[in-house]
Parts: C-alpha cells; structure tokens; sequence
C-alpha cells in the first residue's frame, strides 16, 4: 500500500463545466469508460469569467473525478495491495493527491479527506502523473460528451479509439 509496484490498472481521468468522465485499463479485461454529468445547481457554482463570485473551482471538479475514478476502478476490481496509476491534466489535482492536503479548507479539503479514507479502506496505492491536456483526449471526451446517448457514447468511443476488446 505505500511502495508503488507495477500498476494493475492504468487511467486518465478529466472534469468540464459539463460532467466528469474516465478511462482505464487493466490487462486481461475490457476497457472502461464512465461519465456523469454535473448537477446544474453545482455547475451554477463553478468559478468562471462569467461567475467570479463561484465556490467551486474547475480543479474541485477534477479532483472530484479523480475520487469518482479510483471507485469505480476499486468496484470493478480486487486492488487490495495493487498500485493504480492515473494520469491527470490538472497540476492542483496532482499536488493535493500526492500530499493528500490542502492549504485550504472547503472541497478541495473535504476531497483529499475521502481520497485518503477510500484508499486507507480499499487498501491500494494510487500514483498521480501529469499528462498534457491535448493528450488526455479520451478522458476529455468522457467528461464533454454528456451530450450522447449511451449508445452514441459507446459508438464514438469504439470508432474513436478501438481496443482489442470493446470499451
């Protein structure tokens, strides 16, 4: 749990104005991909050009998808003593992970603090790297395609990037 090994599951993970999306990949199983769309009384609350006076910042949300993320990976797979990697486009994600703190307090606290415990209850060791955004684009296209029907979403993603296995 604290000595990373080699992972047993590979993500990307991303957050938008408009939901929180995923990737991962473990071998000998089929791709995941997840998304879920943002409530608008949250959505009303995001710092923006347009609402300076917001709460929630956009790093709140991707750090809120990261949580969402090692969940659905802990639900799908046993990674009692596993190392999962995920790789993420947001610097203040990948800090607060790695100290598992936040000089403030409000979501960015409360999320390090549930991050913590499911990792403390899930017994696994998360690693964090950073990955340009023009790179995360199936992690991107998870969280802004909340648009797309399911059967849309699944489509694109196996036109888009096909596996060996479908998504």
């Amino acid at each position: 749990e604290i000595i990373a090994e080699l992972p047993k599951v590979v993500g990307a993970m991303d957050a938008c104005g408009y939901g929180l999306g995923g990737v991962y990949f473990a071998n000998d199983h089929s791709p995941k991909v997840w998304r879920h769309p943002l409530p608008q009384h949250l959505v009303r609350r995001l710092v923006s050009s347009d609402n300076p006076h917001g709460d929630i910042t956009n790093s709140d949300f991707e750090q809120a998808a990261m949580v969402v993320q090692l969940d659905n990976i802990a639900n799908s797979y046993d990674v009692r003593g596993a190392t999962i990697s995920n790789l993420t486009d947001n610097t203040p994600t990948l800090t607060r992970h790695f100290k598992g703190s936040t000089t403030t307090s409000g979501p960015a606290a409360y999320l390090c603090q549930i991050s913590s415990l499911h990792q403390r209850y899930h017994r696994y060791c998360s690693e964090v790297s950073f990955i340009n955004g023009v790179e995360n684009v199936m992690a991107d296209d998870a969280s802004r395609l909340q648009h797309l029907t399911d059967t849309e979403f699944l489509h694109h993603f196996n036109s888009v990037y096909p596996q060996e296995r479908p998504w």
